[in-house]
């Protein structure tokens, strides 16, 4: 009797055991995870559509426009970039070869606000804002005007 009891208690805990789910295999899925951040005003000023069905007449640079990373905010650690309709955060300084927004450029700056340097220019902390000088201004091949990007896109 005492041999059935053993018998039937190892079976209730193998029972007990094979229901439990594998808490070994499991991951924290956070550690995968993009950080998308989107803003009320960057979603008002840079969202729009994008349609991926083109006709033959699909114009290329669409696609090579598109798929450029703008530097659209930058902060004390970090900065946000938009590619395509959604945004990005990455963290640490600005590449020096990065595409920079338009909206991101100052006209003047000191010497004690540079932040970091970039090719043609500089990152510099004026107030609480982080902004981009750059030597050739608006004329300089890394600025992007998103704003006429997006509402070239909409009348295509």
């Amino acid at each position: 009797m005492t041999s059935k009891k053993i018998l039937l208690a190892s079976l209730a805990l193998v029972s007990l055991a094979a229901c439990q789910p594998n808490q070994d295999d499991q991951t924290d899925e956070k550690d995968n995870e993009v950080a998308y951040v989107q803003s009320d005003q960057a979603k008002d000023e840079y969202e729009h559509d994008h349609d991926h069905d083109h006709d033959h007449d699909h114009d290329h640079d669409h696609d090579e426009a598109h798929g450029q990373e703008v530097v659209v905010k930058i902060l004390a650690d970090s900065y946000v970039s938009a590619h395509g309709d959604h945004f990005h955060t990455y963290s640490g300084k600005v590449p020096a070869d990065a595409l920079i927004s338009k909206d991101l450029l100052v006209a003047d700056y000191s010497d004690d606000q540079v932040v970091s340097d970039l090719d043609g220019g500089h990152v510099v902390k004026q107030g609480e804002e982080y902004l981009v000088y750059l030597d050739k201004g608006q004329e300089a091949d890394q600025v992007r005007d998103l704003a006429a990007e997006t509402s070239d896109q909409a009348e295509k």
